[in-house]
């Protein structure tokens, strides 16, 4: 009776300690995989690279504005009335293109005509002194015939005045660009030298940029510099033009300018753009960029 109640009291523990262990393992199991599952929720990508020689290039991005390099501002060289402007406000023009068309002022007409009256009887004048000369030299003097042709020469420039407006009154373009700021409506009248119009030329662009003082020692002229426009992100390559002698007090900064030659043709004065410029190329055995660093 005693061996019987030992042997089922051992079995007893037996069994329990197979419980416990079987649980002991699953709870095991558990923690394992919610330590998996808590690893693919927080772990974060690495990006590995292979080591090896290279350049690390430290660039500097501004962006400024694009400036025309020149601009003419446009006026009469007569006086007249607007007949016609050809070429409309804010848009690229060739060089060579109409831009302006006048008609004479109402009293031109008769200012040549008066003109051309007075030329007339002055050269006839002139004629009858000179034949008087020939035929019967005591009635005229060497002055009075010296002062006829001055007045008739004069008259005749003042004709001359007269009639090359009428060729003046056609404006051209003078070199390719955008027309800006135009004045003036037709039928207006206008005096001679008035403005009208400017012209800027698209041909070269430059761009102001305030650089921090400890960025401009790392600069040098004619310095390659990578230009951006904001509008279309077309590029093209600029350099650096003028860099400063002097720095701004208040900002600590300096003004460079850099100078594009052949920009793309979609530019337009005015516009953003974004210029990349080069401070330091490193070329080392292994090297790592520093957007790599973490």
């Amino acid at each position: 009776m005693t061996l019987n109640r030992t042997y089922s009291f051992t079995l007893l523990i037996i069994i329990a300690i197979a419980f416990i262990t079987a649980c002991g393992k699953n709870e095991d199991e558990d923690d394992e995989k919610e330590r998996v599952a808590r690893g693919e929720r927080i772990r974060i990508p690495v990006r590995t690279m292979i080591a090896s020689s290279g350049t690390v290039v430290e660039s500097l991005s501004v962006q400024g504005r694009l400036e025309v390099w020149r601009h003419e501002i446009l006026s009469t060289p007569v006086a007249g009335i607007i007949r016609e402007f050809p070429s409309l406000p804010d848009q690229l023009i060739e060089q060579g293109s109409v831009i302006l068309k006048l008609d004479p002022p109402l009293n031109e007409a008769e200012e040549i005509a008066k003109a051309t009256i007075k030329l007339e009887r002055l050269t006839r004048a002139l004629e009858r002194l000179e034949y008087l000369k020939i035929n019967a030299p005591v009635t005229v003097s060497a002055n009075d015939i010296e002062l006829a042709r001055d007045a008739a020469g004069d008259s005749k420039r003042e004709l001359s005045l007269l009639t090359e407006r009428a060729g003046k009154r056609t404006i051209i373009a003078p070199f390719t660009g955008v027309l800006v700021k135009f004045q003036g409506v037709i039928g207006d009248s206008i005096t001679e030298g008035s403005k009208f119009a400017e012209l800027l030329d698209v041909s070269r662009y430059r761009i102001r940029l305030e650089l921090p003082e400890t960025s401009l020692r790392r600069l040098h002229l004619e310095q390659p510099v990578e230009v951006q426009a904001l509008i279309d992100d077309t590029k093209a390559v600029g350099t650096v033009a003028s860099i400063p002698a002097s720095i701004d007090p208040e900002k600590g900064t300096g003004q460079v300018v850099i100078d594009t030659r052949m920009p793309p043709a979609s530019w337009r004065p005015g516009g953003f753009s974004t210029a990349r410029l080069v401070l330091q190329s490193t070329t080392g055995p292994v090297v790592v960029p520093r957007e790599k660093v973490f």
